[in-house]
């Protein structure tokens, strides 16, 4: 049976470092396989102009990092693509059987937290002792059973991550519905029930996590009439 397990781990998170230093607002937005030991990763960027250049520069520092292009500082967005060695916790992942559920690099800057998925007790205990022998230690926080329908797909997240760094969920809309629709392939329509259908789950999993009260429909026979 799936387990969502959540680890915390022992380690400074450099590319938070390196954003809460410049004072910007980092995510990664998503990654691939390079080769055989490397890895590219999309990053966004969100500051100041300034601040922004001074992260990018940053970045550019860090061990590992080989190679990064940035879109240009424009406004106060940037999507940098960034070539690097394989991090650990990813190439400790590699060959365990797990799934990666939450980007450890998106949370905190030290001990953040990472969310994977495993089929196997064994594939947990053999990922810590992985990262052990990277230097990195890692404590299990929580396991849950999954829910398939509070899990977003992988198409979903590609999705969500091109609609939030092309500026859709900005106000004003940087993109529209059918602007969009053209760069994922997809028709308007479908895109807009994908999106629907994503929103849904993050805020559902939002209410459950910070425990809002649910509140029940009340249905009444016959309909309201104002008093005059």
């Amino acid at each position: 049976m799936l387990r969502l397990v959540s680890l915390e781990l022992g380690m400074v998170n450099h590319f938070k470092k390196v954003a809460n230093e410049s004072g910007v607002r980092l995510t990664v937005a998503d990654c691939r396989d390079f080769n055989l030991k490397g890895m590219s990763m999309l990053l966004q960027l969100e500051g100041d102009r300034r601040a922004m250049q001074q992260a990018v520069k940053g970045l550019r520092k860090l061990k590992g990092v080989r190679h990064l292009y940035d879109t240009g500082v424009n406004g106060s967005k940037t999507l940098c693509l960034t070539v690097l060695d394989r991090p650990n916790l990813c190439d400790a992942s590699l060959g365990t059987g797990i799934v990666c559920m939450q980007c450890p690099y998106n949370e905190g800057e030290v001990n953040p937290t990472w969310q994977v998925l495993v089929s196997r007790p064994d594939d947990i205990r053999e990922l810590i002792a992985r990262l052990q022998r990277r230097g990195v230690s890692a404590t299990v926080k929580s396991i849950s059973q999954v829910n398939q329908e509070e899990l977003l797909t992988g198409r979903q997240k590609e999705i969500l991550a091109m609609a939030i760094s092309l500026g859709y969920f900005d106000f004003p809309r940087k993109i529209s519905l059918t602007e969009l629709s053209k760069k994922v392939a997809i028709k308007p329509s479908t895109l807009s029930e994908v999106l629907r259908n994503a929103e849904r789950k993050i805020l559902e999993n939002t209410a459950k996590s910070i425990k809002l009260p649910v509140y029940a429909t009340v249905q009444t026979k016959e309909p309201f009439v104002p008093e005059n």
